[in-house]
């Protein structure tokens, strides 16, 4: 088991989330997210953890347009400890717009993570 702290913002709305997996699913995730998008109708959709559990996150990545271009949907939550009984779930959703050869980077990053069993993946967002 692995813990990987994913960061991330659209330049409006950000969030932090702890998620923990395994290097096996890690690398399945980087397996089906290398050359995408391959079609117009491409999606890719990774789960970690559980809605109103200790964490959760969501990436969807999709095509949004007959031309291939393409982004990704991030749903990410943390339950974060107060003083006192009431426990405060923080809540991230939304999304922009990527380019393939971020995608690209992202996994070459990814498989560096990997070989490595350290680091840190950047996914850059395409300048609108």
């Amino acid at each position: 088991m692995i813990e990987i702290r994913v960061s991330a913002t659209d330049g409006f709305f950000s969030g932090l989330t702890e998620i923990y997996t395994s290097w096996e699913s890690l690398s399945e995730f980087m397996n089906r997210l290398r050359g995408f998008p391959r079609a117009t109708l491409d999606t890719i959709e990774d789960t970690n953890g559980k809605v109103n559990g200790y964490s959760y996150l969501r990436l969807f990545f999709r095509c949004i347009d007959g031309a291939g271009h393409a982004a990704v949907e991030i749903e990410m939550e943390q339950n974060q400890k107060l003083a006192g009984p009431a426990d405060i779930r923080a809540r991230a959703k939304f999304g922009f717009s990527i380019e393939p050869v971020a995608v690209d980077s992202f996994v070459t990053q990814l498989q560096a993570m990997m070989h490595s069993k350290k680091g840190s993946a950047l996914l850059l967002g395409r300048e609108a």
